[in-house]
């Protein structure tokens, strides 16, 4: 389902960036004295630039279980940027086109400037436009650019952070949830009294431990559940009560150098 959506959006992306080139090339001239300005290729270039970040958005989204709540972020960030800049660079386009300053930013100016205060304020606008318009466009879009890099570096930080805690958490929760529940099924199957106690106590001890953890003990950890697990395999009740006491001595350690590591934080 989702590489079918990847492909979906994928193949949209691309017919709406066809689109576009296409409208591109056939509305603005290239001849010697009404040839694409430096703005409008530069434009073209980061309404470009903004499409194949939107289009590479999941690439961005770190895999695993917080996948599902970062990945509207990102692709919400994205998104935002492509829209911004093809307006914003459209905009630029049509503003340092020579013959779009000729045919219709000019005549347009002329309407509005009959009175005296639209005439000075469009005489303005018009000498700042031909002043070095193509500078203009280029420091916008490349703030705009800027902008969107530092937020989406900083999403896919948080992102990133966010995954490593709850991955982290998750492992914690193993070594409590996984030998708990395994200890418990064991004990159903226990007729012999001795073996069922020392098995109970283990399970005791382990399902009241703390839930949180550090890297330093997941080697232990580990340790304690392949123990576990050989429990639940095993069927000889001496070889049962063997594992269960030895199994409780290291559960025992590890939460003597769990508390110590935290008093010393």
């Amino acid at each position: 389902m989702k590489s079918a959506l990847v492909r979906t959006w994928s193949i949209v992306g691309l017919i709406l960036i066809l689109l576009f080139n296409v409208v591109f090339f056939i509305l603005t001239a290239d001849d010697a004295e009404t040839g694409r300005s430096v703005t409008t290729w530069v434009s073209y270039g980061f309404i470009h630039v903004a499409f194949l970040f939107l289009l590479f958005s999941p690439l961005f989204v770190n895999k695993g279980s917080s996948s599902r709540d970062t990945a509207p972020s990102v692709l919400g960030t994205c998104m935002a940027y492509w829209w911004i800049e093809l307006l914003v660079g459209i905009l630029f386009i049509l503003l340092t086109s020579p013959s779009t300053v000729e045919n219709i930013v000019k005549p347009i100016i002329n309407y509005v400037s009959r009175g005296t205060i639209w005439a000075f304020v469009g005489n303005l606008f018009f000498e700042l436009l031909n002043s070095d318009p193509n500078k203009l466009g280029i420091i916008v879009q490349s703030i705009l650019f800027a902008a969107f890099l530092i937020v989406l570096i900083i999403l896919v930080v948080v992102n990133r952070d966010t995954q490593e805690k709850q991955e982290r958490h998750e492992r914690e929760l193993q070594y409590v949830k996984v030998a708990e529940a395994q200890l418990r099924l064991k004990l159903n199957e226990l007729n012999d009294k001795t073996t069922a106690r020392k098995v109970e106590q283990l399970y005791d001890f382990i399902r009241t431990s703390p839930l949180k953890s550090c890297e330093e003990l997941q080697g232990l950890e580990s340790r304690i559940l392949n123990n576990v697990r050989n429990i639940v395999s095993e069927t000889d009740d001496q070889a049962i009560v063997a594992q269960a006491e030895e199994t409780l001595r290291m559960a025992q350690q590890r939460n003597r150098e769990l508390s110590l590591k935290n008093n010393t934080l």
